[in-house]
């Protein structure tokens, strides 16, 4: 069964916060400094076999993936002097992907200077030269595809988080 943490019994502090087996627990505290000395209690939070609480973890790590990119992020684009606030549901970057095939296409046929209205995120309108529509969703495309490996990384975390909206969590490079 999930343990969700390990409690130092003298001090009440509780040492690690996690989600593991019986055995892992009981590796984690002999590899501690003087373990022999010291007294740990093990909280369970459920009574799910642990491969039904990692598949109940996974669908909440793709929940939040899912939420961090429909939110989206700020963007520098060369040329503004302000961020552009990018969001990704579905309509969002099909809009998107559709506008840096049109800047592609200018920019193939040598158009540079036609400009394109674009609103973003927080309602503010931008208006952006085929470069800065491609950079735009280059950035956007990256930003996506960062999430989806921070996830698969959090879905292999051993042992689990026991929160993986945790910000941390989730830092891009």
């Amino acid at each position: 069964m999930p343990i969700i943490a390990i409690t130092h019994i003298p001090t009440g502090a509780t040492v690690q916060r996690l989600i593991a087996t019986e055995a892992y627990v009981q590796d984690w505290i002999a590899r501690q400094d003087n373990a022999a000395d010291l007294t740990f209690s093990v909280e369970r939070d459920t009574d799910l076999p642990l491969s039904q609480f990692v598949a109940a973890f996974r669908d909440r790590v793709t929940a939040e993936r899912t939420r961090r990119i429909i939110e989206g992020a700020m963007f520098d684009v060369p040329g503004l002097a302000v961020q552009v606030a990018l969001q990704g549901r579905p309509e969002d970057q099909t809009t998107l992907g559709n506008l840096a095939q049109a800047a592609i296409l200018r920019t193939i046929n040598g158009d540079t200077t036609t400009p394109t209205s674009f609103m973003d995120r927080d309602n503010n309108l931008h208006t952006l030269l085929p470069e800065q529509i491609r950079s735009l969703w280059l950035q956007g495309v990256a930003y996506v595809e960062l999430i989806h490996k921070r996830s698969w990384i959090i879905k292999e975390m051993d042992p689990i988080t026991t929160d993986p909206t945790d910000d941390a969590l989730w830092v891009l490079p």
